[in-house]
């Protein structure tokens, strides 16, 4: 009898979901978990909860039989050492009494893509969703030197939905005391929940980082119908955005001509996408953008690549 051959699963989480995948004879299933995955943002026992309840109905799936399991995870907040081998111990809790042979690797959304894309040529990922971070390579040789921005948490990252949910957030308090007018922001807050301005403390507060970040949803509709409080926060996103790449590149010394892979929920939007192309053109021309819509599907085909 031949041995089983190799199942491979692939996770990818940030800080507001979770996505993972399955490959086996030549089937591939997925599956959705509509909360985060950053270490960062919960604790050990919810991540192991929350990552059971993604990939254990992958391993449940009817005529599947696990036997060698390759496991690939690229999470949001994971490239913090303490925080990898957080995500590793809770992995190999779930993984390893579900197969008979077990390869694990843990790194962090940004670290993933980077690889995926740039590990032989010099290039930046930029990913925009709850959180921002951005991280680049130059290679001069058999030598890989790497740069940072952002990457910090929601709470102190900037460019990310959090903090346009922030932004909405803090201009409903404003008006409700006072301070501001109402803008047409605000209406379109409250029809979405179903809330009066009185109601948005309450419903809002103490600030919970998922519900905050999907806020950002408001502020890009807003912007899209022309509200100019909103169009103003989505500048400064794009702003940010764009100062984070030139950064990297400028600590990098990418003086050539070079890629830019930019992935997230906020570049899932046109007009942020759009909006960042144009600014990004202007303040460093010798980038060129790569979307990566879906990177769990990127980060699988890599895995599966020979």
């Amino acid at each position: 009898m031949g041995k089983s051959p190799e199942v491979l699963l692939a996770i990818e989480g940030g800080g507001s979901k979770g996505r993972a995948a399955i490959a086996w004879d030549g089937k591939i299933a997925a599956r959705l978990l509509p909360v985060g995955l950053n270490p960062n943002d919960i604790d050990p026992d919810l991540l192991k909860q929350r990552l059971e309840s993604l990939i254990l109905p992958l391993l449940k799936l009817p005529g599947f039989s696990l036997g060698p399991l390759r496991a690939f995870a690229a999470l949001a907040g994971a490239g913090r050492p303490a925080a990898r081998r957080e995500c590793s111990d809770v992995l190999r809790a779930i993984l390893k009494p579900r197969s008979t042979r077990l390869r694990l690797k843990v790194t962090s959304d940004a670290g993933a893509l980077l690889d995926r894309f740039f590990a032989r040529r010099d290039g930046i990922v930029l990913i925009a969703g709850t959180g921002s971070i951005c991280l680049g390579a130059k290679h001069a040789g058999k030598r890989r030197a790497t740069a940072r921005a952002g990457g910090w948490g929601s709470y102190l990252d900037e460019g990310c939905g959090f903090k346009l949910g922030l932004g909405v957030l803090g201009a409903a308090l404003r008006a409700l005391e006072g301070r501001e007018d109402r803008t047409p922001i605000l209406g379109l807050l409250c029809k979405r929940y179903g809330l009066r301005l009185d109601q948005v403390p309450d419903y809002f507060l103490p600030v919970r980082r998922e519900q905050v970040a999907d806020l950002a949803r408001v502020v890009l509709e807003a912007s899209s119908r022309g509200d100019p409080y909103a169009r103003q926060l989505v500048r400064k996103a794009v702003a940010e955005l764009v100062a984070m790449a030139r950064t990297v590149a400028a600590r990098l010394g990418l003086m050539g001509s070079f890629d830019l892979a930019v992935s997230g929920g906020l570049f899932e939007n046109p007009r942020i996408l759009g909006s960042f192309k144009r600014a990004l053109k202007r303040r460093l021309p010798s980038a060129s953008v790569i979307h990566v819509a879906d990177p769990l599907a990127c980060l699988l085909r890599g895995q599966l690549d020979p």
